[in-house]
């Protein structure tokens, strides 16, 4: 698949999710479910993680996207960071909520610049 498909389809499946997350919320306060407040923390420590990830991404920053095993390897560190970041919130549990959240946003808005306004950085294979 060329880079360029990939990012638009990131693209597309984090708009879905936000327009999934917006649904949900406004379908649980119709019917009376108790909504959480959004963790501001999470939703920027996800935005910024997401942005950060896409750009050493595209420009296949250490090789990330051309190794596997260094790709893995990032992976594993996100994974980290993010427990990290959980572990450190005054409310671990919104926290991990909004985190994903926070990673939707941070993916379109990249993707929005890069690969939909602008070409994607870095080299094509």
């Amino acid at each position: 698949m060329k880079r360029r498909m990939r990012a638009r389809l990131g693209l597309l499946l984090g708009v879905a999710t936000l327009g999934y997350a917006v649904w949900l919320r406004r379908f649980l306060r119709r019917h009376g479910e108790d909504v959480e407040s959004l963790s501001p923390l999470g939703l920027a420590a996800g935005a910024v993680t997401a942005a950060i990830h896409r750009a050493l991404y595209d420009r296949d920053a250490g090789r990330i996207r051309t190794s596997r095993r260094r790709g893995l390897l990032f992976g594993l560190c996100r994974i980290g960071w993010h427990l990290l970041l959980r572990r450190a919130s005054p409310d671990p549990d919104a926290f991990r909520h909004h985190y994903g959240l926070g990673k939707a946003v941070g993916t379109v808005l990249y993707r929005v610049r890069f690969g939909l306004l602008r070409e994607l950085p870095g080299d094509d294979e």
